[in-house]
C-alpha cells in the first residue's frame, strides 16, 4: 500500500505545481496505481472476485451458458451423431461513478517535513472509495433484467444475485447450525467446490457466532480453524470477512458460499485523483485532494456458482 520515496517526491511536486484551472491536475500515474492496489485492503469483494479493466464505460455484456445438463453420447460404428446446441445468454455489467469526497488540508501540514501527508491522503482516498464500492458490489440493488426499475441504477450486488442454497429452520432467524453449513456446501456443484476461488463470505459477527457453536453436550464444535497462512477456514474453505454482508436476522441472506470468481468487478481506466485549485481553498490556506472511480459489478454465472444461506422469518 505504501509507495516508494521517489514517487512521493512526484506526488509532492504535483501538489504544488501551478495550474490555471479549477479542475486541477491529475496526480502522477504510479501514485494512482498504488492507491488502486490499496483498494483491496478496504474491499473484501476485490480480494476474491474477478477484476477487469476496460477503456470505456459503455455497457458490457458478459456471455454465459449453463452446460450442467448437457451430456455426450455413445455411438455405434458408422452411426450419425445427434446435435445439441448450447444456449447462450449475457449479463450486463454497468459502471457507476464514485468519489472520495473532498479532502482539505492546510498548507502548514503539507510543509511539515516530518509528516507523511501524501501517504495520509493516499490511504484516506483508498479507504473511502474502497468502502463505498465494496458496499455497492455486495448489496447493490441492480438487476440484469432490463425491464426491472432497478436496471442500470446500481451494481448487481452479490447478495441479491446469489440463489438460495439453504434456509434455516423455523426460529433460526439469528443462528445457523452445522447441518445448515454442510447443506450449503453441498448445494454448490462439485465443479465449483474444486475451484481455488471457492470459499465463504460473511460478516464478522456471523463468523463469531459460528465459532461459538456447540454440540449437545455443550462442547465447542471448533468448525473454524486458522491455517499456517493465517487464513481462517470453515470446513476446509477460506473465509472472507465482508462487513457489508447482512448480519443474521429474519430473512437475511447472511452467508455466501461458492466460487467467487463468478462475480466480475469492472473498473474503467484507473483511479482518478485530482488536486483542486479552487480560489476559495487557496484563500483559506488549504490544498484540496479528490479521488474518483468508475466501477461496476455483476454475478455472471448461471450455473449456481455461489449459493446463500438465508435465515428464516422471525
Amino acid at each position: 500500500m505504501k509507495i516508494e520515496n521517489q514517487e512521493r517526491v512526484k506526488f509532492w511536486n504535483a501538489i504544488f505545481e501551478a495550474t490555471p484551472t479549477q479542475a486541477g491536475m491529475a496526480v502522477p500515474t504510479p501514485v494512482a496505481e498504488s492507491i488502486a492496489d490499496a483498494l483491496k485492503t478496504y474491499s473484501a469483494m476485490r480480494r476474491v472476485c474477478t477484476v477487469i479493466t476496460t477503456q470505456t464505460s459503455g455497457e458490457l455484456g458478459w456471455p454465459n451458458s449453463d452446460g450442467r445438463t448437457e451430456i455426450g453420447e455413445q455411438l455405434e460404428q458408422n452411426a450419425p451423431s445427434a446435435s445439441q446446441d448450447p444456449t447462450f445468454g449475457r449479463t450486463p455489467i454497468h459502471v457507476f461513478k464514485y468519489g472520495s469526497k473532498l479532502i482539505r488540508i492546510p498548507f502548514e501540514l503539507w510543509q511539515d517535513a516530518g509528516a507523511d501527508f501524501p501517504g495520509f491522503v493516499e490511504n484516506r482516498i483508498a479507504a473511502r472509495i474502497g468502502r463505498i464500492t465494496n458496499r455497492k458490489l455486495t448489496i447493490g440493488i441492480g438487476t440484469a433484467v432490463s425491464t426491472d426499475p432497478n436496471y442500470g441504477k446500481e451494481p448487481i450486488g452479490i447478495v441479491g444475485a446469489a440463489s438460495l442454497g439453504r434456509i434455516g429452520a423455523a426460529g433460526q432467524f439469528m443462528t445457523v447450525t452445522d447441518d445448515d453449513l454442510e447443506d450449503l456446501v453441498f448445494s454448490v456443484d462439485e465443479a465449483y467446490r474444486l475451484s481455488p476461488s471457492c470459499g465463504w463470505m460473511m460478516h464478522e459477527q456471523t463468523l463469531r457466532s459460528i465459532k461459538k457453536l456447540k454440540d449437545s453436550a455443550g462442547y465447542p464444535l471448533h468448525l473454524v480453524e486458522r491455517g499456517a497462512d493465517l487464513v481462517e477456514r470453515l470446513k476446509g474453505y477460506p473465509v472472507t470477512i465482508n462487513n457489508d454482508m447482512p448480519i443474521m436476522a429474519a430473512n437475511a441472506k447472511s452467508i455466501l458460499f461458492g466460487d467467487f470468481s463468478a462475480y466480475v468487478i469492472r473498473d474503467v481506466l484507473g483511479l482518478d485523483i485530482r488536486r483542486m485549485t479552487d480560489s476559495a481553498l487557496v484563500l483559506n490556506g488549504q490544498i484540496g485532494m479528490l479521488g474518483f472511480a468508475r466501477t461496476g459489478g455483476a454475478y455472471v454465472d448461471v450455473g449456481g456458482a455461489i449459493k446463500a444461506y438465508q435465515n428464516p422469518a422471525a
